[in-house]
């Protein structure tokens, strides 16, 4: 069924969007089309894995000029879901897709109309594009800060965790926009830090820690304030019942290796101590066996 679409969309690629970017359905309909194509695409191939990448290169190879000129000529919704599809299929190339879709961002953006939904998705989307070498310039982030400081305190917990990441793997923002990230992690229930939450939340404060460290040197409010938000998500990962899954697993394996140095009365459980650190090194057991498996495919694979 995939392969029948894909094919369809090549073939009468000019009958299902006649008119180009000129013609405002157009756009909207390639957008919608583009999507859904995304959404709906296999994600596992298999060992077929490398001949779906090069089936899905040519599909975008047949469309980059027309998403080019449709992402020029969206309106915010319909170049939210351009961004959201390209970061789906997590093709390595086509910059100038991207740049097309920063630029339109930022047009809007200067506009007004781009909202909180629109700027949390572009931003994920620009974050872990390319295969997470990402895309876009700190400059763009920084045009959308007050859309983002605007809607934060009434976001839900998986899309400020998606904020947090987005800004701090690229050390992009400024100080105002990461107080905050931190007020808006420690303000969060413990109910809200599932497992996708608390993998952003981890490598944001992963991220931040060298300025936090540097704030912690000079204040000991700041370090009780450090040890609470990293005491907050241990406790929330140990509290949850499910094993972590693979996908999970880096920043909290990172997080073990950093705590344990961080905050030594975390390990070994004692009558004074509630052993943190090596209940979280306990709910990583299972990820970890299979993280050593797929690491030696990725290894074959690769020689």
């Amino acid at each position: 069924m995939y392969e029948k679409l894909r094919k369809t969309l090549i073939d009468r690629r000019q009958n299902l969007f006649p008119g180009g970017a000129e013609n405002e359905e157009t756009v909207k309909s390639l957008a919608n089309a583009w999507y859904m194509f995304a959404q709906g695409r296999p994600r596992n191939h298999g060992v077929y894995k490398h001949y779906a990448a090069d089936d899905l290169e040519e599909l975008i190879a047949h469309f980059e000029h027309d998403l080019c000129d449709a992402a020029e000529k969206s309106d915010a919704d319909h170049l939210t879901r351009f961004a959201q599809a390209m970061y789906i299929l997590k093709t390595p190339d086509y910059e100038n897709i991207w740049w097309r879709i920063e630029s339109r961002a930022n047009e809007l953006a200067s506009k007004g109309e781009l909202n909180f939904y629109h700027v949390t998705n572009i931003l994920r989307a620009f974050s872990r594009s390319q295969q997470n070498k990402m895309c876009a310039h700190d400059k763009t982030f920084i045009n959308l800060e007050k859309v983002v400081l605007d809607g934060l305190s009434e976001a839900n917990g998986r899309d400020a965790s998606q904020l947090m990441y987005a800004y701090s793997v690229r050390n992009a923002g400024n100080p105002e926009l990461y107080t905050a990230f931190e007020k808006k992690l420690a303000d969060m229930k413990t109910s809200d830090l599932d497992y996708p939450t608390l993998f952003n939340a981890i490598y944001f404060m992963l991220f931040t820690q060298p300025q936090r460290d540097i704030r912690c040197e000079n204040s000991e409010h700041e370090a009780q304030k450090n040890k609470a938000l990293w005491h907050k998500l241990v406790s929330a990962a140990i509290e949850i019942d499910e094993t972590l899954p693979l996908t999970y697993y880096r920043p909290f394996k990172a997080a073990t290796v950093y705590l344990t140095k961080a905050f030594p009365e975390w390990n070994d459980k004692t009558e004074d101590r509630d052993g943190l650190n090596d209940a979280l090194a306990d709910k990583l057991w299972y990820s970890e066996q299979y993280f050593n498996v797929v690491k030696l495919e990725d290894k074959y694979e690769n020689e």
